[in-house]
C-alpha cells in the first residue's frame, strides 16, 4: 500500500471491504491513514459489541490556559512541528479513563440524587486516531481526533468531552465536541458503520496536511496500537468477523434499508443489485 497514494473515487476498496469515503473535486483522501483508520475501528468492534466513536478538534490556544503550567515548553514543541504533545495528551486520556472517570461519574450522580449503577465504570480500553492539519492563515496545527470507547459503558459523548477538556488544557489545548454528531455503533447495524467511515475519512483528506511544517520525525497522523482478541472467548463461541461486503448483502436480502448518513444528505440502497452497480468498479 504506497504511503501517499490518493483515493478519489466514492467507492473504494479498502483491506477488501467496500467503503465509501467523502472524496471531493479538490482532494481526495490518504489510502493508508484511512486504512489505520478503519483498523483501529474493527478492532474496537472485535472487542466491543457497542463502541461510541467521538469526534474532536484540537486546537492550541494562542495564550496560556489556567491549567497549562510550562506554556513556554509547550509552544516551543508545536512551533517546532512536533507532536509530543498530542501523544502526552491522549497518555493522559488513558490514564484518566481507567482510574478517575467512573469514580467522578459516580460522585455526580450521588451529588444530583441519581442512583448510579452497581459496577464502577472502568474504560481500560481506548482506541483514537488523530491527523494534524492547518488552515490557510492558521499559524499553529490543529487535530482532527476521533475517540472509541466501550459504548455499552459509556453513552454520552457531550458528558466525557467535557470531562476531558479539563485533561487538554494542561497541554494548552482547546478541545472541541460538537453536539450530536458522536455514533454509536452496533455490530447489527451496518448502516452506521458504513456512516461513520464517510465521515472518518473526511479526517484523511487530501487538502490541509502541510508535511514541509513539521520536524523531520514526526508523523502527520497517529492512532491507538490496539491488538485484536483471543481468537476463541472463554464462552467457547466463536469470534465475530467484522463487517464485510456479506454484511451488506444480507442486511438488504432481508428486506432492509442500507443508507449511508453524509454530511448533508443520505446515500440510500434498497436493492443487492443496485448496490452492486455502484461498486462495479473495484476489483471485488
Amino acid at each position: 500500500m504506497s504511503k501517499r497514494k490518493v483515493l478519489r473515487e466514492g467507492w473504494v476498496l479498502i483491506d477488501g471491504v467496500p467503503s465509501h469515503i467523502n472524496a471531493i473535486k479538490d482532494s481526495g483522501c490518504y489510502e493508508r491513514m484511512f486504512s489505520r483508520c478503519k483498523r483501529q475501528v474493527d478492532l474496537m468492534l472485535e472487542h466491543n459489541r457497542k463502541v461510541l466513536a467521538v469526534p474532536l478538534t484540537v486546537n492550541f490556544m494562542t495564550e496560556a490556559s489556567d491549567n497549562c503550567e510550562r506554556y513556554q515548553q509547550c509552544l516551543e514543541l508545536i512551533n517546532a512541528g512536533n507532536n509530543t504533545l498530542m501523544s502526552e495528551m491522549m497518555r493522559a486520556f488513558r490514564v484518566y479513563l481507567r482510574s478517575a472517570y467512573g469514580r467522578e461519574l459516580k460522585q455526580e450522580q450521588l451529588a444530583k440524587g441519581v442512583k448510579p449503577g452497581r459496577r464502577l465504570i472502568k474504560i481500560t480500553r481506548l482506541g483514537f486516531f488523530w491527523v494534524r492539519e492547518f488552515s490557510k492563515d492558521g499559524e499553529y496545527p490543529h487535530y482532527h481526533l476521533w475517540l472509541l470507547v466501550d459504548g455499552s459503558q459509556i453513552q454520552s459523548a457531550y458528558w466525557l468531552s467535557k470531562k476531558l477538556r479539563l485533561i487538554a488544557s494542561r497541554f494548552n489545548f482547546a478541545l472541541f465536541y460538537f453536539k450530536g454528531t458522536s455514533w454509536r455503533l452496533d455490530r447489527k447495524d451496518p448502516s452506521l458503520y458504513w456512516s461513520l467511515l464517510y465521515h472518518l475519512s473526511y479526517a484523511t483528506k487530501e487538502a490541509s496536511k502541510d508535511s514541509s511544517r513539521k520536524c523531520k520525525n514526526a508523523n502527520e497522523y497517529d492512532s491507538s496500537k490496539l491488538r485484536p482478541p483471543n481468537s476463541i472467548k472463554k464462552s467457547g463461541s466463536l469470534p465475530w468477523t467484522g463487517f464485510q461486503l456479506q454484511s451488506i448483502e444480507r442486511h438488504l436480502r432481508a428486506g432492509n434499508v442500507f443508507t449511508i448518513n453524509r454530511h448533508r444528505d443520505r446515500l440510500t440502497y434498497r436493492s443487492f443489485n443496485e448496490f452492486k452497480g455502484d461498486i462495479a468498479h473495484l476489483s471485488l
